[in-house]
């Protein structure tokens, strides 16, 4: 699959799956040049990793059309509520 062929339902089953990897401290996630993900992929991101008590780092190159500042903004927020997070990079 291309990466052009990534749409918002495959990033959330994505999100979905990592969110039930109760051990994972670290992701690390190119989806540069994926111009079918919106907004939206980034809510359901936010909301699924909420349950990740080791997550300590998320680097994400989100360099998709049709990802605005206002869901990387919206990312970000969600981001702020994880008590071990201790490193954000997003990249448009």
């Amino acid at each position: 699959m291309g990466y052009d062929q990534i749409t918002d339902e495959g990033l959330n089953r994505i999100s979905q799956s990592l969110g039930q990897l109760k051990t994972l401290n670290a992701i690390i996630l190119d989806f540069s040049f994926c111009d079918n993900l919106t907004d939206e992929c980034l809510k359901q991101l936010g909301s699924d990793l909420k349950g990740l008590p080791n997550l300590q780092r998320i680097t994400l190159a989100l360099g998709c059309e049709n990802i605005t500042n206002e869901g990387t903004k919206n990312l970000k927020e969600s981001l702020k509520e994880y008590p071990s997070l201790k490193y954000v990079s997003l990249y448009p």
